[in-house]
Protein backbone atom coordinates (compact mmCIF):
# COMPACT_ATOMS: atom_id res chain seq x y z
CA UNK A 1 0.00 0.00 0.00
CA UNK A 2 2.86 2.38 0.72
CA UNK A 3 4.25 1.78 -2.77
CA UNK A 4 0.79 2.35 -4.26
CA UNK A 5 0.64 5.87 -2.76
CA UNK A 6 3.45 6.94 -5.11
CA UNK A 7 2.05 5.40 -8.30
CA UNK A 8 1.79 7.59 -11.41
CA UNK A 9 -1.83 6.34 -11.70
CA UNK A 10 -4.18 8.36 -9.50
CA UNK A 11 -6.60 5.46 -8.94
CA UNK A 12 -3.74 3.36 -7.58
CA UNK A 13 -2.60 6.25 -5.33
CA UNK A 14 -6.18 6.64 -4.09
CA UNK A 15 -6.46 2.92 -3.37
CA UNK A 16 -3.13 2.91 -1.50
CA UNK A 17 -4.13 5.88 0.65
CA UNK A 18 -7.56 4.41 1.33
CA UNK A 19 -6.12 1.01 2.23
CA UNK A 20 -3.62 2.53 4.66
CA UNK A 21 -6.34 4.59 6.31
CA UNK A 22 -8.65 1.62 6.54
CA UNK A 23 -6.27 -1.05 7.81
CA UNK A 24 -2.81 0.20 8.75
CA UNK A 25 -1.47 1.07 12.16
CA UNK A 26 -0.25 4.66 12.43
CA UNK A 27 3.52 4.80 11.98
CA UNK A 28 5.89 7.51 10.85
CA UNK A 29 6.20 5.97 7.40
CA UNK A 30 2.43 5.63 6.95
CA UNK A 31 1.81 9.14 8.25
CA UNK A 32 4.38 10.62 5.86
CA UNK A 33 2.92 8.77 2.86
CA UNK A 34 -0.59 10.06 3.63
CA UNK A 35 0.57 13.61 4.41
CA UNK A 36 2.56 13.70 1.15
CA UNK A 37 -0.62 12.88 -0.79
CA UNK A 38 -2.67 15.40 1.22
CA UNK A 39 -0.14 18.17 0.66
CA UNK A 40 0.87 17.67 -2.94
CA UNK A 41 -1.24 15.24 -4.94
CA UNK A 42 -2.60 16.86 -8.11
CA UNK A 43 -5.88 14.96 -7.69
CA UNK A 44 -8.61 16.44 -5.49
CA UNK A 45 -9.96 12.91 -5.17
CA UNK A 46 -6.68 11.55 -3.78
CA UNK A 47 -6.24 14.54 -1.43
CA UNK A 48 -9.79 14.11 -0.11
CA UNK A 49 -9.21 10.40 0.56
CA UNK A 50 -5.93 11.29 2.30
CA UNK A 51 -7.77 13.74 4.57
CA UNK A 52 -10.25 11.04 5.52
CA UNK A 53 -7.48 8.48 6.05
CA UNK A 54 -5.84 10.67 8.70
CA UNK A 55 -8.99 10.57 10.81
CA UNK A 56 -9.19 6.78 10.52
CA UNK A 57 -5.51 6.34 11.35
CA UNK A 58 -5.75 8.67 14.33
CA UNK A 59 -8.88 7.01 15.69
CA UNK A 60 -7.24 3.59 15.41
CA UNK A 61 -4.07 4.86 17.12
CA UNK A 62 -6.13 6.27 19.99
CA UNK A 63 -8.01 2.99 20.39
CA UNK A 64 -5.01 0.66 20.19
CA UNK A 65 -2.27 2.90 21.55
CA UNK A 66 -0.08 2.03 18.54
CA UNK A 67 1.07 5.32 17.03
CA UNK A 68 -0.85 7.43 19.54
CA UNK A 69 2.05 9.89 19.85
CA UNK A 70 1.58 10.69 16.12
CA UNK A 71 -2.05 11.81 16.50
CA UNK A 72 -1.05 15.49 16.96
CA UNK A 73 0.85 15.27 13.65
CA UNK A 74 -2.35 14.02 11.97
CA UNK A 75 -4.16 17.07 13.32
CA UNK A 76 -1.39 19.41 12.19
CA UNK A 77 -1.57 18.03 8.65
CA UNK A 78 -5.35 18.45 8.59
CA UNK A 79 -5.13 22.04 9.86
CA UNK A 80 -2.47 22.86 7.25
CA UNK A 81 -4.73 21.39 4.60
CA UNK A 82 -7.55 23.72 5.65
CA UNK A 83 -5.22 26.67 5.07
CA UNK A 84 -4.36 25.46 1.54
CA UNK A 85 -7.55 24.04 0.10
CA UNK A 86 -10.16 26.35 -1.38
CA UNK A 87 -13.89 26.02 -1.86
CA UNK A 88 -15.08 26.01 -5.48
CA UNK A 89 -18.44 26.90 -6.95
CA UNK A 90 -20.40 23.66 -6.82
CA UNK A 91 -20.10 21.69 -10.03
CA UNK A 92 -23.82 21.69 -10.82
CA UNK A 93 -23.86 25.49 -10.93
CA UNK A 94 -20.43 25.87 -12.52
CA UNK A 95 -21.42 23.50 -15.32
CA UNK A 96 -25.11 24.47 -15.52
CA UNK A 97 -26.11 20.79 -15.14
CA UNK A 98 -28.07 18.64 -12.77
CA UNK A 99 -25.80 17.16 -10.11
CA UNK A 100 -26.51 13.79 -11.77
CA UNK A 101 -24.71 14.93 -14.93
CA UNK A 102 -21.70 16.91 -13.70
CA UNK A 103 -18.32 15.96 -15.08
CA UNK A 104 -14.84 16.09 -13.60
CA UNK A 105 -12.80 19.12 -14.64
CA UNK A 106 -9.14 20.09 -14.70
CA UNK A 107 -9.67 21.79 -11.31
CA UNK A 108 -11.58 18.95 -9.69
CA UNK A 109 -11.61 15.27 -10.60
CA UNK A 110 -14.33 14.22 -8.14
CA UNK A 111 -17.95 15.31 -7.85
CA UNK A 112 -18.11 17.45 -4.74
CA UNK A 113 -21.90 17.63 -4.63
CA UNK A 114 -24.40 20.40 -4.99
CA UNK A 115 -23.86 23.58 -3.03
CA UNK A 116 -26.41 25.30 -0.85
CA UNK A 117 -26.46 28.78 0.63
CA UNK A 118 -29.65 28.44 2.73
CA UNK A 119 -30.69 31.86 1.47
CA UNK A 120 -28.12 33.51 3.74
CA UNK A 121 -25.76 36.13 2.36
CA UNK A 122 -22.79 34.71 4.24
CA UNK A 123 -22.96 31.32 2.53
CA UNK A 124 -22.26 30.54 -1.11
CA UNK A 125 -23.03 27.39 -3.15
CA UNK A 126 -19.43 26.20 -2.82
CA UNK A 127 -17.85 22.86 -1.91
CA UNK A 128 -14.46 21.30 -1.28
CA UNK A 129 -14.19 17.55 -0.82
CA UNK A 130 -10.76 17.96 0.73
CA UNK A 131 -11.82 20.63 3.26
CA UNK A 132 -14.94 18.69 4.19
CA UNK A 133 -13.04 15.41 4.66
CA UNK A 134 -10.34 17.19 6.67
CA UNK A 135 -13.03 18.67 8.91
CA UNK A 136 -14.75 15.30 9.25
CA UNK A 137 -11.44 13.81 10.35
CA UNK A 138 -11.10 16.63 12.88
CA UNK A 139 -14.56 15.74 14.22
CA UNK A 140 -13.41 12.13 14.60
CA UNK A 141 -10.23 13.08 16.44
CA UNK A 142 -11.83 15.79 18.57
CA UNK A 143 -14.36 13.19 19.71
CA UNK A 144 -11.64 11.77 21.94
CA UNK A 145 -11.18 14.96 23.96
CA UNK A 146 -8.64 17.75 24.15
CA UNK A 147 -5.83 15.81 25.83
CA UNK A 148 -5.40 13.56 22.77
CA UNK A 149 -4.58 16.59 20.62
CA UNK A 150 -1.48 17.48 22.65
CA UNK A 151 0.48 20.34 21.08
CA UNK A 152 -1.98 20.45 18.17
CA UNK A 153 -4.82 21.61 20.44
CA UNK A 154 -4.35 25.37 20.09
CA UNK A 155 -3.76 25.44 16.30
CA UNK A 156 -6.72 23.09 15.83
CA UNK A 157 -9.03 25.29 17.91
CA UNK A 158 -7.88 28.41 16.04
CA UNK A 159 -8.43 26.73 12.66
CA UNK A 160 -11.90 25.52 13.65
CA UNK A 161 -12.86 28.98 14.88
CA UNK A 162 -11.65 30.52 11.62
CA UNK A 163 -13.78 28.10 9.58
CA UNK A 164 -16.82 28.84 11.76
CA UNK A 165 -16.35 32.60 11.42
CA UNK A 166 -15.37 32.91 7.76
CA UNK A 167 -16.06 29.85 5.62
CA UNK A 168 -18.67 30.28 2.90
CA UNK A 169 -19.46 26.55 2.78
CA UNK A 170 -22.20 25.78 5.34
CA UNK A 171 -21.20 22.10 5.44
CA UNK A 172 -17.67 23.07 6.47
CA UNK A 173 -19.04 25.43 9.12
CA UNK A 174 -21.25 22.66 10.51
CA UNK A 175 -18.37 20.19 10.70
CA UNK A 176 -16.07 22.74 12.37
CA UNK A 177 -18.79 23.58 14.89
CA UNK A 178 -19.27 19.89 15.65
CA UNK A 179 -15.52 19.36 16.20
CA UNK A 180 -15.17 22.42 18.43
CA UNK A 181 -18.28 21.47 20.40
CA UNK A 182 -16.82 18.03 21.10
CA UNK A 183 -13.61 19.59 22.39
CA UNK A 184 -15.51 22.02 24.59
CA UNK A 185 -17.80 19.40 26.10
CA UNK A 186 -15.64 16.32 26.48
CA UNK A 187 -13.77 16.39 29.76
CA UNK A 188 -11.00 14.04 30.88
CA UNK A 189 -12.08 11.38 33.37
CA UNK A 190 -11.95 12.67 36.94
Amino acid sequence: LLTATTSPVKWVRKAGVYGLGDASPLSGEVLQAIVDRLQADPSVYVRSVAAGALGCLGRRAIATGEGRSLVPACLEALVQSLAREENRLCMSRAQGRSIKFVRPTDDCDVCEGAGVDFGLERFKPVRSAVRENALWSLVILCSHGAEVLGPALEPTVLALKAVIRRDENPIAVGLATDALNRLANLRPAG
